[in-house]
């Protein structure tokens, strides 16, 4: 049995000369992998913890929830519970909850939407013919977006794309278009609101690996 171990710092609770804390979260039946944190959107700055439950040939989403207040992750949630390989969990809000899955027989990506009396239906963001994976959410929150805006980088064949749903209509961009001779992967993304220095200068800033095939 493995369990998931993690390492974190809870910065407005601990001072400047305080040290990191291992704290062991889980310890379940299964291997628990791939462990993000997320911040919500509330006062308290709670937080939720999403991971890989790898069990069989089975793989799904869990979640728990973070307090500050006590420094603690409870009410562990099935995000998915099915046979599938759910994977590559994402989220920025606390609220919507990004993951890879085959269920339609090839990769593609799906969210949830965690209300305050449990998760909405499983939507998918893609269902083309072609893979999409690896979703990836912007660091920091762009400017009008709301609790279940959408704002995501994920790949699809050798290209990066940003889809979203800003100004109420939804948006899908090919940012990095990947050919047969070259490809674009691990793309990272963020949301910067500064309008003077330190750069990044304010806007979207997505980065991507290109490899080039000789």
């Amino acid at each position: 049995m493995k369990s998931l171990f993690l390492s974190f710092l809870v910065l407005f609770s601990l001072p400047a000369h305080s040290q990191f804390q291992i704290k062991q979260i889980t310890n379940l039946d299964v291997d628990a992998r791939n462990p993000i944190i997320t911040k919500d959107f509330n006062i308290l700055n709670e937080g939720n913890l999403l991971f890989e439950s790898h069990e069989g040939s089975a793989i799904n989403i869990k979640m728990l929830h973070y307090n500050p207040l006590t420094d603690s992750f409870y009410n562990l949630t099935s995000v998915t519970d099915n046979n599938f390989r759910n994977t590559n969990p994402a989220g920025y809000s606390g609220r919507i909850i990004f993951f890879e899955t085959d269920m339609n027989g090839n990769k593609d990506i799906a969210f949830r939407i965690f209300y305050w009396d449990g998760l909405g239906e499983t939507h998918f963001l893609t269902t083309s013919s072609a893979d999409e994976f690896n979703p990836t959410t912007f660091v920091g929150l762009p400017f009008g977006s709301t609790q279940d805006s959408i704002f995501l980088i994920y790949q699809s064949g050798n290209s990066v794309y940003y889809a979203s749903t800003a100004d109420s209509s939804f948006q899908l961009i090919e940012l990095f278009p990947g050919y047969i001779d070259n490809s674009y992967s691990s793309p990272t993304a963020v949301f910067a609101s500064n309008t003077f220095p330190p750069y990044p200068r304010h806007g979207y800033h997505v980065a991507a690996l290109r490899t080039t095939i000789a």
